[in-house]
């Protein structure tokens, strides 16, 4: 596999589909490089990612690691990429640079050389990793969880606060997004929506969510699942 180049980056697959058309022009076009530790194996990291309408990463997550420390390396260099500005949402009197508008996944392969590569990641870390590495951190499907993940009630997000409120439609908005080890929810992002009026409001409301951090057999996991968020016009 070739040495890492930016580039490569125009190959990353999109995890879910989003509500909102995908953007079209957010190149990369400012890219960190994770910190890569002499090694005495090959490692890789799963790194799940939002991208904002102003090309500002808006949150990363780890989603599978064979190395804890190259996986929180991974997620911290990504978190420094930016991207061109969405022409869309970025420009103009109606324009909403802060918006979220896709969720994009990337796997890093960290060679003993001190080389990183990387690769697109459609289907999260189900099946990629070698037989003779254990990931030490690992993403499970809500279903196959045991116990269930539990969600903890809490006041609202300030911010989802204020948004809803101002809403003047109503319907519903399917949001996927992953459960990390401490329980906080992380990388949401709107699958469907029946106005997409809703969607910023339901991202921010379950970004503000959290749960009894997630165990499977006794031991922590990142979990993968999915909230319809329901609301009334004006807020009702």
């Amino acid at each position: 596999m070739r040495r890492w180049s930016p580039w490569l980056l125009a190959l990353v697959a999109v995890l879910t589909r989003a509500a909102e058309p995908q953007p079209s022009q957010q190149k990369l076009i400012s890219y960190r490089e994770p910190v890569v530790t002499k090694l005495e194996v090959d490692a890789s990291a799963v790194v799940a990612f939002t991208i904002r309408a102003n090309g500002r990463v808006a949150d990363a997550v780890t989603l599978a690691t064979t190395n804890r420390v190259l996986g929180d390396s991974a997620r911290d260099a990504v978190l420094e990429w930016r991207f061109e500005r969405d022409p869309t949402f970025g420009t103009g009197r109606n324009a909403v640079p802060s918006k979220v508008l896709h969720r994009e996944v990337i796997e890093f392969v960290f060679k003993r050389g001190g080389i990183v590569t990387s690769m697109s990641h459609r289907d999260s870390a189900k099946a990629w990793f070698p037989r003779d590495y254990e990931p030490v951190i690992r993403l499970v499907q809500a279903d196959a969880l045991d116990p269930p993940l539990a969600r903890l009630e809490r006041t609202p997000d300030p911010t989802a606060a204020q948004i809803v409120p101002d809403l003047t439609a109503g319907g519903s908005v399917l949001v996927s997004f992953v459960v990390d080890e401490t329980g906080a929810v992380r990388v949401p992002i709107a699958e469907q929506a029946t106005d997409d009026r809703l969607v910023d409001a339901a991202i921010e409301l379950v970004g503000g969510w959290r749960y009894e951090p997630p165990t499977d057999d006794g031991q922590p996991v990142l979990v993968e699942t999915r909230a319809s968020v329901s609301f009334g016009p004006r807020g009702d």
